[in-house]
């Protein structure tokens, strides 16, 4: 019997472990050997990962985990090649030298996370990332999974024939409680007692809206509003987006931002999902969001820009959070009204017909029977 094999390099260094799992125990509804290849193990019993976190460390680090890390993927692979392959795609050029080995392999889907990634870049490699796209779907994929409006788009912009397979990002399955002991007192201090918690949780890029959290606490500091929000920024920065968006402020903001920029571990992101009360999510551009799957996990209202992925969400599930218009002042607006809510205890959030209908929208026997077609005699 095949294996199926999920390919992720980035594992856990921004928290697609998360996902890897869902889409595990998905696959397990249907068939029988799925295994994880990443930067981790997902099996206690298992041996070291296959691959190396190449993306932490000095220049030197990350350099010689990537060619360790390719080398032991290419042996892997040439073994393998009767198997199939799921591979999660970022749209980040460097994929391609992990990519290109499974035109050998017998079955092959891409998993598309993003078809291009939207983390910036020149115009060099913006050219490289499209060009690699074009390869990756229309030479080597058997078929493409898809999560949003947004890559279908993109997709149809490569002129894209083969077979898609639609699945709303998949429902975080996750624990949610945490050790105490693993929780350093730089994360307590993100929380703050008798004021609403906000938090902005994730890798930090100018797509996810960063800049407007900087711009709204300098508008609220020193302000009534101010004194009873409290926003988190917390989550990987290797480039120093914040702070640079921090120097550029003309205002100190210290009493109404709370910042941890560096990556966040398994028991930290429960502690902060669990004691926040408010996830903020105010995206510029998004194909797909874990970040809002683990604050439905956690039952957190939502705050969200109006991207047309958000307020068709939010118009399937009211009750899960609110939107904010793109304009400078709407979201002062909105954390106004929000404090007064709070105040008057008039929150109805995470309905009981809402969270049916969100749990019935994510049954997975339609895409697991489209996954047959193109993985077929291996269910059971």
């Amino acid at each position: 019997m095949r294996t199926i094999y999920i390919i992720d390099i980035i594992g856990r260094h921004s928290g697609a472990h998360y996902y890897n799992k869902r889409l595990k125990d998905t696959l397990g509804l249907k068939y029988k050997n799925t295994i994880i290849l990443s930067n981790y193990s997902d099996r206690s019993d298992a041996e070291k990962p296959l691959l190396i976190n190449f993306f932490e460390g000095n220049t030197f680090a990350k350099v010689s985990g990537f060619v360790y890390s390719l080398l032991r993927y290419y042996l892997f692979i040439a073994r393998h090649t009767d198997d199939y392959f799921i591979f999660l795609s970022y749209g980040n050029a460097s994929e391609s030298f992990f990519a290109w080995p499974l035109i050998f392999c017998r079955k092959k889907i891409v998993d598309a996370h993003e078809v291009i990634s939207l983390i910036s870049g020149g115009s060099i490699n913006n050219f490289a990332r499209r060009s690699f796209a074009g390869l990756l779907y229309n030479h080597i994929a058997d078929a493409v999974i898809l999560h949003s409006a947004r890559s279908e788009e993109l997709i149809n912009g490569l002129r894209f024939k083969k077979k898609r397979i639609f699945i709303p990002h998949f429902t975080y399955d996750t624990e949610k409680e945490y050790d105490e002991r693993k929780i350093p007192a730089e994360v307590r201090s993100l929380i703050l007692e008798n004021r609403v918690n906000i938090l902005f949780f994730g890798y930090m890029r100018l797509s996810k809206g960063i800049d407007h959290i900087i711009k709204t606490a300098e508008n609220i500091a020193g302000t009534v509003t101010g004194s009873s929000i409290n926003l988190i920024v917390a989550g990987n920065d290797p480039k120093g987006l914040v702070v640079s968006l921090l120097k550029s402020t003309g205002k100190d903001v210290s009493d109404v931002l709370s910042c941890l920029l560096r990556y966040i571990s398994d028991d930290e992101l429960r502690y902060l999902f669990t004691r926040a009360d408010y996830v903020i999510i105010p995206y510029t551009q998004i194909s797909q969001s874990g970040v809002l799957e683990m604050a439905v996990h956690f039952r957190k209202p939502l705050i969200t820009s109006s991207l047309d992925y958000f307020r068709e969400f939010l118009d399937r599930y009211p009750s899960f959070g609110m939107c904010f218009p793109n304009d400078p002042g709407s979201l002062v607006t909105l954390l106004e009204k929000i404090i007064r809510n709070s105040r008057n205890k008039t929150d109805n959030y995470y309905t009981t017909d809402d969270i049916r209908r969100y749990l019935s929208d994510k049954d997975p026997e339609s895409f697991l029977k489209e996954l047959q077609t193109v993985f077929p005699d291996e269910a059971d």
